[in-house]
């Protein structure tokens, strides 16, 4: 990662930050996307939109 230019380091750690983040709150609320929103501190939608980003909806 070190080889890229430092705006794209960061957004790909960013990117895997948020990853991990999102999946380790879905998998406590055993999937329940409101319960893990509320427990992000986001609103619902908001938590969809970066799920969708990140390719976990299951849309």
């Amino acid at each position: 990662m070190t080889t890229l230019p430092f705006t794209d380091a960061r957004e790909r750690a960013v990117e895997a930050f948020e990853r991990q983040y999102v999946q380790a709150i879905l998998r406590r609320t055993e999937g329940n996307v409101s319960e893990a929103a509320r427990r992000a501190g986001m609103d619902r939608a908001n938590f969809r939109r970066v799920m969708r980003r990140l390719g976990l909806a299951g849309d």
